[in-house]
C-alpha cells in the first residue's frame, strides 16, 4: 500500500524531549505513514530512546549517522529513503497538534498541491504565539508561489509548517544547502517555482524555542559563515525572479540576515573572518540601494540598515530582548 505521508525527523541530543516528539505522530489520525528518524551521532541517549519506541511500531524507520553532519544533511539523507506522497518536516524538540496530519493530507489531494502551508504556535517561557501571521483565514485559491507572496506580502521561511509533494521536490531537485539557516532557501527556492500553493488557518505544529537550540545558541565562525552563505544565494534569487513582490520579500529576510549576521564581526577578526566579513560586505554594498526602497520594512530600519549595518546590528539584539 502506498505511504501517504512521510514524516522526517532528524536528532541531536533531544532525549528529552524525542518521545513527546514521536508520541506526537503515533498519535495521529492517519495512520499509513512512514516516520523517518535520523540520529545525527547523538551522544545522549537520544538513540536507545528512539530503538525502545521503534520496537513497538514498524512505522519508524531509524537511521543513525556514525558521525556528526548536521540538519541539512540528516534531512537530505531521509528525503532520499522517503516514499510517502507528501513530506512533512519536524524538529525532534517539537510536536504536532492532535489529528492534524489526515486534514493536511485529504487538502493536499484534494487541490493537487505542491506546497500546502499551515499556522504554528510558537512557545517561549510558557508564552504563546499564533503564527505566520498572514494567515488569518484559510485561502479558497490555489495559486502559484510568486501569487501567494503577492498576496502574504511575506514568506515564513520554515519548512515544518508545511506539507510537501516529494514528486515536486523530487522533479525540480530541491533540497537542504549543506549549511546553517538551510530551511530559508530551500522554502524560497520552491515557492519561485511552485505552481500550486495553498494556505489553511489550522494551527498543525508546536515549535518550542530552546536557549540551546540551533537558532539559539551563541554565535559561531560556522553560523557566520551560515549567514554569508544565505546571503550570497538571497542575491541570487532575487535576480532570479521577475516578481516584483516576491524580490521585495526575499529583500526583508536579507534585511534581517544583514542585522543577524554582523554578530562576529564586532570582535577582532583573522583570516577566516576576514574572509567572510568581505563577501558580506560586496552582497550589502550590491543590495543597499534596494534595502532602502523596500517597502515591506519601516523606514528608520531601512535607514539605519543602509547606513551602519553594524550598528544596526548592535541596536537590533537590545530590541530583540526588550
Amino acid at each position: 500500500m502506498p505511504i501517504d505521508i512521510s514524516i522526517i525527523i532528524p536528532v541531536y541530543n533531544t532525549q528529552e524531549y524525542i518521545m513527546r516528539c514521536i508520541n506526537s505522530v503515533l498519535k495521529q489520525d492517519l495512520k499509513n505513514i512512514e516516520i523517518i528518524i535520523v540520529d545525527d551521532a547523538s551522544t545522549d541517549t537520544s538513540y536507545e530512546t528512539i530503538l525502545k519506541i521503534q520496537r513497538t511500531d514498524n512505522r519508524i524507520k531509524l537511521l543513525r549517522l556514525k558521525e556528526n553532519r548536521g540538519q541539512a544533511f540528516a534531512r537530505n539523507l531521509a528525503l532520499s529513503k522517503a516514499v510517502g506522497d507528501y513530506i512533512l518536516f519536524l524538529d525532534s524538540d517539537d510536536f504536532l497538534e492532535e489529528n492534524v496530519l489526515k486534514k493536511l493530507y485529504d487538502i493536499s489531494k484534494k487541490y493537487d498541491l505542491d506546497i500546502l502551508e499551515a499556522r504554528y504556535n510558537k512557545i517561549t517561557d510558557n508564552k504563546s504565539e499564533i503564527k505566520p501571521s498572514y494567515i488569518k483565514e484559510s485561502m479558497h485559491d490555489v495559486l502559484s508561489g510568486e501569487e501567494y507572496v503577492a498576496k502574504s506580502g511575506d514568506i515564513a521561511v520554515v519548512v515544518w509548517n508545511k506539507l510537501w509533494k516529494r514528486s515536486f521536490l523530487n522533479s525540480n531537485k530541491i533540497q537542504f544547502e549543506d549549511r546553517k539557516f538551510e530551511d530559508v532557501d530551500f522554502v524560497v527556492r520552491a515557492l519561485l517555482i511552485s505552481q500550486r500553493v495553498k494556505s489553511e488557518k489550522i494551527v498543525i505544529y508546536n515549535y518550542i524555542v530552546r536557549n540551546n537550540s540551533t537558532m539559539t545558541s551563541g554565535i559561531t565562525l560556522k553560523k557566520t559563515q551560515g549567514y554569508v552563505s544565505l546571503m550570497i544565494t538571497l542575491d541570487k534569487l532575487i535576480h532570479k525572479t521577475q516578481s516584483v513582490s516576491m524580490k521585495k520579500a526575499i529583500h526583508k529576510i536579507l534585511i534581517y540576515t544583514f542585522l543577524s549576521a554582523p554578530d562576529y564581526f564586532h570582535k577582532k577578526m583573522k583570516n577566516e573572518e576576514l574572509v567572510e566579513y568581505k563577501k558580506y560586505k560586496t552582497i550589502y554594498k550590491k543590495n543597499r540601494l534596494s534595502i532602502l526602497g523596500n517597502e515591506y520594512t519601516n523606514l528608520p530600519l531601512k535607514i539605519l540598515v543602509s547606513i551602519n549595518p553594524l550598528l544596526a546590528n548592535m541596536l537590533y539584539k537590545k530590541i530583540k530582548k526588550i
